[in-house]
């Protein structure tokens, strides 16, 4: 059987699991908080390495019924447009949606969990540093697009440079107009 096919299979389990297991958990209260994630893994192939990582996650102030109705739509679109073994070299992708969160990967991306059912930062790292990320709209719309996360720090850090610099600059007005300021009344007083 071809590895696409094994890895279209997994990964669509992997994507009814997550959301049965959202089901479950959003009804558990722990620590008196609602447990609004879920995470997972399927073995596709024949190798041991080869496994689809998965988490879904539901914002906390949304209803149980809104964040299967979101989780539903998400996986469908993650099918459509970004599933599949047509995705498995370049990476994983991220679902975005008004009131929830898919991801999956082909490494493991998140770790434990903390008390209050949140998640620790991830343990995992992608090769390519690259992840597929599809941002859907209220009307069902969406669209596919890559994205590098050392672009987005790029971008974070030039802009933070011009700023300092732009701030810098008017410091250095403000300071040189002062100077000037200050000649001026010394030349109108040596006058008088």
């Amino acid at each position: 059987m071809d590895w696409r096919v094994q890895f279209e299979a997994a990964f669509e389990t992997l994507l009814l699991r997550l959301r049965a297991d959202m089901a479950i958990k959003v009804l558990v209260v722990v620590n008196s908080q609602l447990m609004r994630f879920s995470t997972g893994e399927v073995q596709y192939g024949n190798r041991s390495s080869q496994v689809v990582y998965g988490l879904a996650e539901c914002v906390h102030n949304v209803s149980h019924k809104d964040c299967e109705v979101c989780l539903e739509k998400s996986n469908d679109k993650l099918l459509k447009c970004c599933g599949g073994g047509n995705n498995y070299k370049d990476g994983g992708t991220v679902m975005v949606a008004g009131h929830c969160m898919v991801r999956y990967e082909t490494y493991k991306f998140f770790s434990r969990v903390r008390s209050g059912g949140r998640l620790d930062a991830s343990n995992g790292s992608s090769s390519s540093g690259a992840v597929n990320v599809l941002v859907s709209n209220e009307n069902g719309g969406g669209k596919c697009f890559r994205s590098k996360v050392v672009a987005v720090w790029g971008v974070g850090l030039g802009c933070l440079v011009v700023v300092v610099f732009c701030a810098w600059l008017l410091r250095r007005s403000v300071v040189n107009k002062t100077k000037v300021h200050g000649l001026s009344l010394n030349c109108t007083r040596d006058t008088e």
